[in-house]
């Protein structure tokens, strides 16, 4: 399944299981509040496009890996209580989860992290070093 048409499926999904965290009086994950803050940081910030991208797709990964904990966590519960319409549902979400950072994980050791870190060797190479944090001025 190519990444396009993986994100919309795993976007649809998320919705239903909002819907259903909804009717059940769930509470918003805090945790996860955090990191789509993080993402929306790297998708506003300035500067190379390639050293944004990699950070994305970090925070992106970081998001899948909590849900993916969730998705586990939720299905195991779910059999348990024999749910198992509940627990086929977080499974196929559990999937998908895990395709998607397999995705992302191979778009970035590939492509995205080898251009982010020719941009920042190009910095580097222009830029002063930076002061160690254990070294003081002194006066």
């Amino acid at each position: 399944m190519e990444l396009r048409s993986l994100r919309e499926l795993y976007i649809h999904e998320l919705r239903d299981l909002y819907d259903l965290q909804v009717k059940l009086g769930g509470v918003a994950c805090q945790g996860m509040g955090g990191l789509v803050e993080e993402g929306r940081w790297f998708w506003t910030a300035g500067g190379e496009a390639h050293v944004r991208d990699a950070g994305l797709i970090g925070a992106a990964r970081r998001m899948l890996h909590y849900l993916i904990a969730a998705y586990g966590c939720g299905r195991t519960f779910a059999q348990l209580l024999d749910q198992d319409q509940a627990a086929d549902a977080l499974q196929e979400c559990l999937n998908n989860a895990v395709e998607l950072d397999r995705m992302l994980t191979r778009l970035a050791r590939e492509s995205i992290n080898v251009a982010a870190a020719a941009v920042q060797g190009r910095r580097r190479a222009t830029m002063p070093p930076c002061r160690s944090s254990t070294s003081r001025a002194t006066s």
